[in-house]
């Protein structure tokens, strides 16, 4: 019933609504699929590139007028989006989600996925800006004292913060090795993604979708006494000799090889319960994923996994620098973002799951 629940529109004029607002995101998409994106280094020629490349600028990048760059190119992708649509996609959604009850198109859609309001997710916002708020204001005066204040500008704080370490430990983290990473370490937890298809898109080019993602087009099941293996896609955006591009691609690999481990053990008689849309919970579906990409920065697994491309064990001066600087951080200002995602999703209204004991995930 929650499938039913969550997916229907049950009135003729919101679904036209819907209908209306599935065709003003596609000609926003395709303006943005357009759009000419790149850096514009003043003085010299422009160079097109992708969002992933701009924002692994922004932390690996030495030079201050390149990252500046960097993030004008990113912000350029509000403005473009301002001018093709945006906002009018915005306010028809909000029609919408008032047409279906919710307070907005937010609160009606986190009320169908996580089962909260907007309300009671604003309100654990409010009470994490309240006990991180002058933490972080100590954070961003500390980095200012020893580096100077123009270390918290935009365009150079992410460097400022974790530049150096990017650095000092992007040659233990090859993208050449990550499949091989992934594999070792996913069966050494007992992961087993049980016969499932899996297709991996895991190289930055143009045209590509820049976020990574998984989707499973063929959700796992149980028929009768026939378990149904899912199909599984996934990407990931390495760009080959980048610096900072092999562990962030690495962590992606991790993370949406996480979400596949979840929905490809899924053990239930219908395929309703292995989809990645609602009722299932965006933030039940990201603990296990971002614990999995947490590997990347735990002792153990860089002792055992992290060597260069000839073979050398990662040094320590590396591995202290990463758990030095963001403990710094944390001390100083906590996290300094939040994702909806991360919200606690409240009681369940979802049918009883059983636990694999390969996986430990949702089956």
């Amino acid at each position: 019933m929650r499938t039913f629940e969550a997916n229907v529109i049950p009135t003729p004029e919101a679904r036209a609504l819907a209908e209306e607002i599935v065709g003003m995101e596609g000609e926003l998409a395709r303006a943005r699929a357009k759009m000419k994106l790149g850096l514009q280094v003043p003085g010299e020629p422009f160079e097109e590139c992708s969002s992933v490349k701009l924002g692994t600028m922004l932390v690996a990048e030495k030079e201050e007028k390149r990252r500046k760059a960097a993030w004008e190119a990113l912000r350029s992708i509000e403005e473009h989006v301002l001018a093709n649509g945006f906002v009018e996609v915005v306010r028809a959604r909000n029609r919408l989600g008032r047409m279906l009850g919710g307070e907005d198109y937010y609160d009606w859609k986190v009320r169908r996925v996580e089962g909260m309001s907007k309300k009671e997710i604003f309100a654990y916002l409010d009470d994490l800006e309240r006990q991180t708020r002058d933490s972080f204001g100590l954070s961003l005066e500390g980095i200012a004292k020893e580096m100077g204040p123009e270390a918290t500008r935009a365009w150079n704080l992410r460097y400022s913060v974790a530049g150096d370490v990017t650095v000092q430990q992007e040659p233990y983290f090859p993208f050449g090795e990550a499949l091989e990473r992934w594999g070792r370490s996913f069966a050494a937890l007992g992961i087993d993604y049980r016969g499932a298809t899996m297709v991996l898109d895991l190289v930055d080019r143009k045209g590509k979708y820049e976020n990574g993602f998984m989707h499973g087009p063929v959700p796992a099941w149980r028929e009768g006494e026939q378990f149904r293996p899912a199909r599984i896609h996934f990407t990931a955006n390495a760009i080959p000799g980048m610096v900072g591009s092999g562990k962030r691609a690495t962590e992606t690999l991790f993370h949406e090889g996480g979400h596949a481990a979840h929905f490809a053990n899924v053990d239930m008689p219908a395929p309703c319960f292995a989809q990645e849309f609602a009722p299932t919970s965006v933030a039940f579906a990201e603990v296990q994923s971002m614990f999995l990409d947490s590997l990347l920065g735990d002792a153990d697994w860089q002792a055992r996994y992290a060597r260069t491309a000839e073979g050398k064990e990662i040094a320590l001066v590396a591995h202290r620098a990463g758990r030095a600087r963001r403990g710094s951080v944390r001390r100083r200002g906590g996290s300094g973002g939040w994702s909806p995602s991360a919200t606690p999703s409240g009681p369940s209204t979802r049918s009883p799951m059983r636990t694999s004991p390969r996986t430990g995930s949702a089956r």
